[in-house]
């Protein structure tokens, strides 16, 4: 899903008077503001029974090609270094006594129930149980969340719009109020 954001043309003028360095960090922080706020929906739109999955949601803006940026907000997307060792270190040691077969649905398996899994067999096998090549079956998606992330995007996508807008006009004045302090101070 692409998104381009057409904001009131007093906020693009006043944005292309501006220096290409700030140009760049404004934008930059309005659609990082956008894309948590596109996090946060796609959180609340799961249902119940995935807590534990709900916290490896996030969001990334990174330069693509030609300098332009992209940015994503889904399942696992922009949790790096130590918040995603720690929702590994979490989901390992929430397996501890249960009930129920199964590793239970956490942050680094919540795909299986979004996308669903081929049939799958085992690589090796043993002498007395199973052996390689034997099935152990296949899941299939969950029709609550298959399309989560497009469902939040849907009801999200103006939202998302009006977000940068406000973030753009918000730190529009705040440079424009740098600028006066040095304008004073010269």
């Amino acid at each position: 899903m692409v998104a381009v954001v057409m904001g009131e043309r007093q906020v693009r003028r006043a944005l292309s008077q501006m220096r290409v360095s700030v140009q760049g960090r404004i934008t930059r922080a309005a659609q990082r503001t956008a894309l948590s706020g596109l996090a946060k929906e796609i959180k609340a739109k799961l249902p119940g029974k995935y807590k534990e999955a709900r916290r490896g949601i996030g969001s990334s803006l990174k330069r693509g090609v030609n300098g332009v940026h992209v940015g994503k907000a889904g399942v696992a997307v922009g949790i790096r270094g130590s918040r995603r060792k720690k929702l590994m270190e979490r989901a390992k040691s929430q397996t501890g006594e249960r009930q129920r077969k199964g590793v239970g649905v956490s942050f680094s398996n919540i795909q299986w129930f979004i996308m669903g899994t081929k049939n799958r067999t085992l690589k090796k096998g043993s002498e007395r149980g199973p052996k390689a090549g034997h099935p152990t079956g296949s899941m299939g998606y969950d029709p609550q969340v298959r399309d989560v992330v497009a469902r939040a995007w849907a009801s999200n996508q103006l939202q998302f719009g009006k977000t940068m807008q406000k973030r753009m006009s918000a730190l529009i004045t705040r440079e424009a109020a740098k600028l006066a302090i040095k304008r004073i101070r010269q």
